[in-house]
């Protein structure tokens, strides 16, 4: 035989596969839980955070400190300088000083108050009820005072906020800075997102101030000493946190009441609220 026909004979034919792939439907996995996530994951978590918020909101840092720099306050003008007077001349003068009127004397009695005077008439001709005017200035009161109690606490706020900035970039980096604080005041994986939270909510939703290099290691530091105290029942001592985060002790008190202040005392946080900012976290850690 020749070798053309042993190799037909021994030839095999295999027949045509079609290989279809198939395409299965993953469910969504779920949200990290508390018990699961280790404080070093929350660590990181917290780490994402703060750097995509400082991505977001450090380019407008230099237009809201100018906006809320209070500028200082100049004296007025001075007049000008008279020549001292003497004895004589200062007793002519105040003998021809007559007395101001007081506010009882303007005022009219009750009995010069006619009928007709005691109500004034409206634009119509009616007159209005005694009531109804003290409905409206006690309307208008309270309109006023909370328009000064806003502008009041918005100028506290900006007040307080400065002692936060710190004059020029700190040289360690806010990464190295949290992990130098996990490594020698380990923290709870729930004070890691109840911080993040408290980032969150001063930084980007309420935008009290904005988060930047100058003050973000001041503003991290407070928000961790405030999560260990509302979440923790046994916490590190605050000399030793304070020591850790290159800080006295009773500067680091300052910056916990003027978080507090900034924050407007919103600690409350739960197992619910910290899981949503976990998952949260993770999606941008994707991103």
């Amino acid at each position: 035989m020749s070798a053309s026909v042993l190799a037909k004979r021994h030839s095999i034919s295999l027949p045509r596969t079609h290989f279809v792939q198939l395409q299965v439907d993953c469910p969504p996995s779920p949200p990290p839980s508390m018990a699961d996530l280790a404080p070093a994951d929350a660590l990181f978590l917290l780490i994402v955070g703060i750097r995509r918020i400082l991505a977001v909101s450090d380019p407008a840092a230099a237009s809201w400190q100018q906006s809320q720099s209070l500028a200082p306050v100049s004296p007025p003008p001075s007049a000008p300088l008279s020549p001292p007077l003497s004895a004589d001349d200062s007793l002519h003068q105040s003998r021809q000083m007559t007395p101001s009127p007081t506010i009882d004397s303007l005022t009219p009695s009750v009995n010069q108050l006619s009928p007709a005077t005691e109500q004034p008439p409206c634009m119509s001709g009616e007159r209005q009820s005694p009531k109804h005017i003290s409905d409206q200035e006690h309307a208008v009161e309270d309109s006023a005072e909370h328009e000064q109690y806003v502008v009041d606490k918005a100028n506290q706020r900006a007040i307080v906020s400065r002692r936060f900035w710190s004059k020029a970039v700190p040289e360690i980096d806010i990464e190295k800075y949290l992990r130098r604080i996990h490594q020698y005041c380990p923290i709870s994986t729930a004070v890691y997102l109840a911080t993040s939270l408290y980032i969150y909510r001063l930084c980007v939703v309420s935008k009290v101030v904005p988060l930047t290099p100058l003050n973000v290691h001041r503003l991290v530091i407070a928000a961790l000493r405030v999560a260990c105290k509302n979440v923790e029942d046994i916490n590190h001592q605050q000399k030793r946190f304070a020591k850790v985060g290159g800080l006295s002790e009773s500067e680091l008190c300052r910056l916990e009441i003027g978080f507090l202040f900034l924050i407007d005392f919103d600690l409350k946080v739960d197992v619910e609220v910290l899981e949503e900012q976990a998952a949260l976290l993770v999606e941008l850690e994707k991103c």
